[in-house]
């Protein structure tokens, strides 16, 4: 039975309906039609349209006919289709157009890093790595920073100032005015050794591409793994006694090249277990070339291996333990047939001297510059407590590059202070520095400290970047700040005191 407002809701249509229809918009009511019955002949299938194009600048070029047919066990792929022939001999053809290009001082933006000679190639991946950890602390995709060609376009004109880098492709006063100053400063180690190849090289008297190049060879931090089982040599690899690092297969010695197939092998299967049709997603060549010459046993080790990156970084945490794995079988008797580096002198000494040792912070003594207890006296025993929950470090501020090499073992921090360039950090971090160190500010870092500033930076969960944290004078923040600021949070600090 309907209730009242059923009713009073059923009244309301037929009102409604009868006004449209003195108005003549009343709509007719259909009849019930019966369905027309199924035909009983078969459906005639359709056949497969030709592929075509959804974009519409190219939708009147018909796509071509091609497809995987099917995929043989080294990799190769066999494809099916009207335009299949077609398809393989254009891309032989712009294959054989890209092997035909060579690297030239004449080009001044290469485009491809094939383009690039070896020592310029190995500046060119410096550059991108501090690209890419610049991109990581700017919260930034890495092209914003700069693109790779910019980069190449660096490694082949060697500008040394911000006027000079203006001149090199994808570069304006914009991305020079924030990102230039860094990557110039990795670049200039490195000038003057490239302007003498160069010369050398048009002069028709280079020396061979290994001797040629500016770097030193890998340091490798040894493990317990990288002890021969004799015991009488540890696994570092040096490039006086063994030679420099491969690049292509033809480098490598006869004894390793079982174990760079073996390994070239897992590469494809890897690829193919996860779907990739082109197993250099996976790592170059040169990777597995380097990785049998310097033979790392941990993943901190393998972040050394061009290519790879240290943990952290997308190769080393999705393929680093599989890798390691595949090179297990191989490390006893490449390690057992390598030279064994000289005990004394030379680049045992350097490699020694540059490991990480556990050692006590020294205690600061009365004759140095540095006053551990500066500014002591102008904090509470409260904001003291504080700050020492965070174990703050005692030494001077231009040395913490040198200290987190040190102490933590930070291989970014270790290739700054090889490169001179021990307190050179990140842009906003640098600003901070710079404007406590201004004549308007403190003067110096010294009287900053003295003040009661303090500063710390922590590397950040193993990549190549630092968490920096800022402890300002006590009165110059409240009570219930949460402790220690954040870069920004700093300069907003700054910036009220000043």
């Amino acid at each position: 039975m309907l209730g009242a407002y059923e009713l009073k809701r059923l009244s309301k249509i037929r009102r409604n309906q009868a006004v449209l229809a003195s108005l003549g918009l009343a709509k007719p009511i259909l009849q019930n039609r019966t369905p027309a019955p199924k035909s009983s002949r078969p459906k005639q299938h359709r056949p497969p349209a030709k592929p075509t194009r959804k974009s519409r600048r190219i939708a009147a070029i018909p796509a071509p006919s091609v497809y995987v047919e099917s995929e043989l066990a080294n990799g190769t792929l066999r494809l099916g289709g009207d335009d299949a022939q077609t398809c393989v001999t254009d891309s032989k053809r712009k294959w054989d157009c890209l092997v035909s290009r060579v690297a030239s001082d004449d080009d001044l933006a290469p485009d491809d890093e094939n383009l690039l000679f070896p020592d310029e190639a190995k500046v060119y991946a410096l550059l991108r790595e501090e690209k890419n950890a610049m991109a990581r602390e700017l919260d930034a995709a890495a092209y914003h920073v700069a693109q790779n060609r910019a980069l190449m376009s660096m490694a082949r004109l060697l500008p040394t100032t911000p006027m000079e880098l203006l001149n090199c492709w994808g570069w304006g006063e914009a991305k020079v005015s924030a990102h230039g100053d860094r990557l110039l400063a990795v670049l200039a180690p490195f000038v003057e050794s490239l302007q003498n190849t160069r010369v050398n090289r048009k002069s028709g008297t280079s020396k061979s591409r290994a001797s040629s190049s500016p770097f030193p060879a890998p340091v490798v931090t040894p493990t317990k793994g990288d002890i021969v089982e004799n015991g009488d040599c540890e696994n570092r690899y040096d490039e006086d006694n063994f030679g420099p690092l491969p690049i292509e297969p033809s480098d490598l010695k006869q004894f390793e090249l079982p174990a760079f197939d073996a390994i070239l092998a897992w590469k494809r299967a890897r690829a193919k277990e996860l779907g990739y049709n082109d197993p250099c997603v996976i790592c170059h060549n040169r990777t597995l070339c380097e990785l049998v010459r310097i033979l790392p046993s941990s993943l901190a080790a393998l972040g050394s291996v061009w290519g790879i990156g240290g943990i952290g970084t997308k190769r080393n945490d999705q393929h680093g333990l599989l890798m390691l794995d595949a090179l297990r079988p191989f490390r006893a008797d490449l390690l057992a047939a390598r030279p064994k580096p000289s005990i004394s002198g030379g680049v045992h000494d350097e490699i020694s001297k540059a490991q990480p040792r556990n050692r006590k912070r020294p205690r600061t003594n009365a004759s140095s510059t540095w006053e551990e207890e500066a500014g002591e006296n102008l904090a509470s025993e409260a904001w003291r407590a504080r700050r020492t929950v965070h174990r703050l470090p005692a030494c001077d501020w231009a040395g913490r590059r040198e200290r987190c090499e040190r102490v933590n073992g930070c291989v970014a921090c270790g290739r700054y202070v090889a490169a001179g360039r021990k307190f050179a950090y990140a842009p906003m971090t640098q600003r901070v520095l710079d404007i406590l160190s201004s004549p308007g500010a403190y003067g110096s870092h010294a009287a900053a400290h003295a003040a009661g500033w303090r500063w710390n930076a922590r590397p950040n969960h193993g990549q190549s970047s630092h968490a920096h944290e800022w402890w300002p004078p006590e009165a110059a923040v409240p009570q219930a700040a949460k402790m220690p600021l954040g870069t920004y949070a700093a300069l907003d600090v700054i910036e009220e005191m000043f």
